[in-house]
């Protein structure tokens, strides 16, 4: 089994540990690809964005459409300019008083002209001037419907441009052939004036050609602010930096697209990774094989069974590992976030050993230390939580006490963090340079503090609180296991097994209330878990439900029935009563670990009374001493142990007849030393100087619970 276990274990890591590498080298994602799961580094490399992105900049630099805006305003002003020519013009005709020095100031004003004198004269001299005037204003509209810039030197190799109309507020795109320039628009308007007018003197022409030019302009304007911005924002999409990139960085969060960006950097990392992977992948394989082997030959003396914890040890630890994964890979946050304390809080909430707890924190950090790609730095930094845990996890009663020791991991992953960060000789300069260039350093700092990572190992180690009590009713069910909280709970004499066993049995209900007792005296002496202990005790003795009056303590009339049975029958029966024990209690839903307690309270035994009643028949039969004991297993735990010895104590104190202190010792020294000769504690971790001190306070418990009293009066009359 445990080869299948390592097996299991071993596969689950290693694919852990190089998911990423299998993706990109098998199903490498195209740039719109959504990615299933959140892409990590496992090595650190150097991305240069300016090698990597240069050419897909000036693609996109090439593919940038520019924005112009639209300037209906400036064909009113020349148009505005013109009628009010053609107002002059038409003064000067009808008035023959009007100046003609105010017409020539006009034209050097308004358009910007000084004409010659005779060409002046000679315009002015045409009859039908005002009419020729207004026709150009009419050429003139037919020209502004053009789409005219000032050059084309902003267009250059480009096919369409985006012209924004504000009187729409809409933006429309056009043809690139469709854009004229400023000097194209005159020698347009030139063109057809002289067409149009035809028989009008060519010199007359020429001079209201120039006056109607040097009001035209460019009605599409470049948006330098916009197009800055647009290019801008293109640049920063693909930057000229070298960026150094750490273990454990996200490249790609999980159920978005890379993009060509995210693509390339994609493309390098894994040029970078292909490098050592194959170095890197025998490294990590031996390490895992060698942590399983450690696991599997891991001492398993202070287990309640040895396969169930095999079970247990195995199923937590790569539960969790899964788990921690499919955070790492779903979850875009940093790696110091992960709430690792969930393991070694699950298997406290659980009772597990502390030092196996421990053993499990340290396996298991190294595990996923070696798929997170950080190293030993975050090794250590999941095993102090770790051990934190488990030193902050005292005694549990209420659920809101498991956020004590989490706080603890939260603080102390802050810390390790904060210590980590200020050792960076980067970070240390940076600092220097605040207090040099800013007086509020303070403020600055605590910004350093709260973006870092420091503040995601915080609420990594407090989230691992929260997770653990939900994770926990999972876990007992899947191994029938009982947390504090629960064990707390069957502590209501109110069970229905335990009043049943008051209203069938109650001497027997008597005794385990005694044996309870007892038993939390002696684990409170060697620091047993007391709560397993009277628990236990509650419930060791369930079987007795089923034929009550065959055990000597509910027997009140004086009548034994094993009077009447063979010295076989008599031993089915009280043997019996263990396997209806462990009947009732699975089918109760009991937790495994009071199972257990009840299995292994008579350990394997023999049932010495029956054993001897059956060697003293005539003629002497040859018995088998193994036919007259019980099924087992013998202790696996101290507190299976202390109930044994309890259980046996307190029955045979009640046979002491004037009960003293020394009567006491006698009783209880024998009952020890019988079970020692016989084994019965060979598989459990109790040691001697715990044997002695159970010994003591069980003879102080028992001497004040059935010392002797002095007798009344009337009880010294003879009968």
């Amino acid at each position: 089994m445990k080869i299948i276990y390592s097996f299991i274990l071993i596969t689950i890591a290693l694919t852990a540990c190089f998911i990423e590498d299998l993706y990109l080298g098998e199903f490498p994602p195209g740039a719109d690809t959504k990615v299933p799961f959140t892409l990590r580094t496992h090595t650190p490399f150097k991305f240069d964005q300016d090698k990597a992105l240069s050419e897909k900049r000036l693609v996109a630099l090439d593919r940038y459409i520019p924005l112009y805006v639209s300037q209906p305003q400036n064909f009113h002003t020349a148009k505005t300019k013109m009628v009010r020519l053609v107002m002059k013009v038409h003064a000067h005709m009808t008035q023959k008083n009007s100046s003609r020095d105010e017409l020539t100031q006009m034209l050097k004003e308004d358009f910007g002209l000084e004409i010659d004198p005779f060409a002046l004269n000679k315009m002015l001299a045409y009859k039908d001037l005002d009419k020729l005037l207004t026709g150009l204003i009419t050429l003139q509209d037919a020209v502004y419907r053009e789409k005219i810039v000032l050059d084309l030197s902003l267009l250059r190799d480009k096919q369409q441009v985006e012209i924004y109309y504000p009187e729409f507020a809409r933006t429309f795109l056009y043809d690139i052939s469709e854009i004229i320039t400023l000097e194209q628009a005159r020698r347009m308007l030139k063109e057809r004036v002289m067409n149009l007018f035809w028989k009008v003197d060519k010199s007359i022409l020429t001079t209201v050609t120039e006056i109607l030019n040097s009001v035209q302009s460019i009605n599409l304007d470049y948006d330098n602010l916009e197009n800055k911005k647009r290019i801008d924002d293109i640049i920063d999409q693909f930057p000229k930096n070298i960026v150094q990139y750490d273990s454990g960085q996200v490249l790609v969060s999980a159920g978005t697209s890379p993009g060509d960006a995210g693509l390339l950097l994609l493309n390098a990392y894994t040029r970078a990774r292909r490098s050592d992977l194959e170095r890197t992948a025998v490294w990590v394989t031996l390490a895992v094989i060698l942590i399983v082997v450690m696991i599997i030959r891991l001492p398993l003396r202070s287990i309640h069974t040895v396969k169930n914890h095999i079970n247990r040890l195995f199923f937590v630890l790569v539960t969790h590992i899964i788990l921690f994964r499919l955070y790492l890979l779903f979850a875009p946050f940093p790696v110091e976030s992960l709430p690792f304390a969930l393991l070694p809080l699950t298997l406290l909430l659980l009772k597990q050993d502390k030092s196996l707890v421990l053993f499990t924190v340290a396996a298991a950090s190294a595990i996923v230390a070696l798929f997170s790609g950080k190293g030993i730095e975050v090794l250590l930094f999941w095993a102090f939580g770790g051990v934190i845990s488990v030193i902050m996890f005292q005694s549990i009663e209420k659920k809101w006490q498991v956020f004590l020791p989490a706080l603890g991991v939260g603080i102390v992953n802050a810390v390790f963090i904060g210590a980590v960060t200020l050792a960076n000789p980067d970070t240390v300069n940076g600092i220097r340079m605040q207090m040099n260039l800013d007086a509020d350093f303070v403020r600055n700092f605590m910004g350093l503090v709260t973006q870092s990572t420091i503040k995601w190992a915080f609420f990594g180690g407090l989230a691992a609180g929260l997770l653990a009590l939900v994770l926990l009713p999972f876990m007992e069910i899947i191994f029938r296991s009982a947390s504090t909280f629960k064990l707390r709970r069957l502590l209501d004499l109110n069970h229905p097994l335990l009043k049943d066993l008051l209203d069938t049995s109650p001497g027997t209900y008597q005794h385990t209330m005694m044996v309870a007792h007892l038993a939390q005296t002696a684990g409170e002496a060697i620091g047993a878990d007391t709560l397993l202990l009277r628990v236990g005790a509650y419930f060791h003795d369930l079987g007795k439900i089923m034929k009550p009056s065959y055990f000597v303590e509910n027997q009140f009339s004086g009548k034994n029935y094993h009077d009447e049975l063979e010295p076989r029958e008599s031993k089915e029966i009280i043997i019996n009563h263990v396997l209806e024990g462990e009947r009732l209690a699975v089918s109760y839903r009991l937790p495994e670990s009071i199972i257990d307690m009840i299995r292994q309270h008579h350990g394997t035994q023999i049932v010495q009374y029956f054993y001897n009643k059956a060697q003293q028949h005539k003629p002497k039969p040859k018995i088998n001493p193994d036919d007259y004991r019980y099924p087992g297993p013998k202790p696996q735990s101290s507190e299976a142990a202390i109930l044994m010895i309890t259980d046996t104590a307190e029955a045979a104190a009640r046979s002491i007849e004037t009960p003293t202190r020394d009567k006491i010792e006698q009783m209880l020294r024998h009952v020890i030393e019988a079970k020692l000769i016989d084994g019965q504690f060979d598989d459990c971790d109790l040691t001697t100087r715990q044997i002695a001190e159970i010994f003591k306070v069980l003879v102080n418990a028992l001497e004040a619970s059935i010392h002797s009293r002095v007798k009344y009066p009337w009880q010294e009359k003879k009968t």
